[in-house]
């Protein structure tokens, strides 16, 4: 079935897809629905009502739909129209999302320490994830990131984190506010990290932290590397506690 388009709208593309005008009962987007933004250049912006069947897609209004969408269809192009708050749903990271996930700005809460996903080899675009206090991320012993442990060519377009605060009670593990490990061919574009994140080195010794990524992974130097486009940290990096340096501390 064809999307019902409400209404097209031409001119420079905002820098996310809350910045549209706001319609109730409709999602905005945009086309090139992904790729950074560039210059002046024209964008269309549609307006689609958000309840409409859309071929080949899942769509994602509630935390039931949300949790059964990612472990059951992790390679499916999924479409979130609403926010969503995972809050005692129980959600647990897919092990490997390779699909395509679009949130068109909407927010996502209740995420607590999981991950999104184990490993990402697929696309989330429009997604924001809001935590709320340090209570709600306690201290981690495993390698962890909000998005993705491991992104393995991962591409994360026009996302958002706020309000998480991450810190290691373990050593020789990596953690970024995104991802853990990036490895080549992973991309983000338009991606900030929220001035209200912080990531702390804790009081163990030999972690990889940053404000995006723990690990840039890199085997082949000559090949696809990682690509940083239009993306900004404003989280606090700490270390503190007896150990006071850490491997890898860093904006990226």
């Amino acid at each position: 079935m064809t999307l019902t388009t409400v209404e097209t709208v031409y001119g420079t593309r905002p820098a996310q897809p809350t910045d549209l005008p706001a319609r109730e009962g409709y999602i905005a987007y945009w086309e090139p629905e992904l790729g950074p933004l560039v210059g002046n250049a024209t964008y269309t912006v549609k307006y689609l009502a958000d309840d409409d069947p859309i071929d080949g897609a899942i769509i994602v209004r509630t935390a039931e739909e949300f949790c059964n969408a990612m472990a059951d269809h992790p390679d499916a192009t999924i479409r979130m129209v609403r926010d969503i708050d995972l809050a005692g749903y129980g959600y647990t990271a897919t092990p490997r999302f390779s699909g395509t996930f679009k949130a068109y700005g909407h927010v996502l809460t209740g995420l607590g320490a999981e991950s999104l996903c184990v490993t990402n080899s697929g696309t989330f675009a429009g997604l924001k994830v809001l935590g709320e206090s340090d209570s709600e991320h306690p201290v981690l012993v495993n390698d962890y990131g909000v998005f993705a442990v491991v992104s393995e060519g991962g591409h994360f377009t026009d996302c958002r984190v706020d309000g998480y605060a991450i810190r290691a009670n373990a050593q020789n593990v990596r953690y970024g506010v995104f991802v853990a490990t990036a490895t080549e061919g992973t991309v983000f574009s338009n991606c900030p990290v929220g001035a209200t994140c912080s990531i702390d080195q804790g009081s163990k010794p030999n972690n990889e932290i940053g404000g995006f990524v723990g690990e840039l992974k890199v085997t082949n130097p000559s090949g696809t590397l990682i690509t940083f486009v239009n993306c900004t940290n404003g989280a606090q990096i700490l270390a503190t506690g007896d150990y006071n340096t850490a491997h890898g501390d860093g904006g990226f």
